[in-house]
């Protein structure tokens, strides 16, 4: 696994498991406590990838930004966020209200992987965030979350209908 820093045990099986379901066309849910790497993880996966989104709370834009300085200089990511929304090569990374409010040019963007992190936000599959997520055109979507299910089943459910659309065809 090739990233600046000396992974755990079980980061390393994180990564192999987020490969394995990528290789079987397949998305994922990593669910971890906060601080255990879950960050470091999608980075390592989106080490193998050029033309991605990952979609973040705003509280946690520069962090993802921060953590690929020193995890993955070589990684090649834009900020897309604020008055820089111009579509470049690389990495797009953006916030949830970003990509609501942008969602009509980003839908028609085609990306190998899709990550949201602190997934929790598109819980509710009535929401904009929901609805603006699920036009995202991404082959791989995998969720990063601390509290997959914080409430009820419909969460999880709206979770697996981003990662896995398809899979269910209803909630009931």
């Amino acid at each position: 696994i090739s990233i600046n820093a000396t992974l755990r045990d079980y980061q390393i099986y994180g990564i192999k498991w987020l490969r394995y379901l990528k290789d079987n066309n397949f998305g994922g849910c990593l669910a971890d406590d906060m601080g255990l790497g879950k960050t470091l993880q999608a980075i390592a996966i989106l080490k193998e990838t050029k033309n991605s989104i990952v979609i973040v709370p705003k509280s946690l834009l520069y962090s993802w930004e921060k953590e690929i300085k020193k995890f993955a200089p070589n990684l090649k990511y834009y900020i897309y966020y604020g008055l820089n929304r111009e579509f470049q090569d690389g990495i797009l990374i953006t916030t949830y209200g970003t990509l609501r409010s942008d969602i009509k040019k980003i839908k028609d963007k085609k990306f190998e992987m899709a990550i949201l992190d602190e997934a929790q936000h598109i819980k509710n599959i009535s929401s904009k965030i929901h609805k603006a997520v699920m036009l995202i055109d991404a082959k791989y979507k995998f969720a990063l979350s601390g509290t997959p299910i914080e409430n009820s089943l419909s969460e999880l459910y709206s979770l697996f209908r981003f990662i896995n659309s398809g899979m269910f065809k209803s909630f009931d």
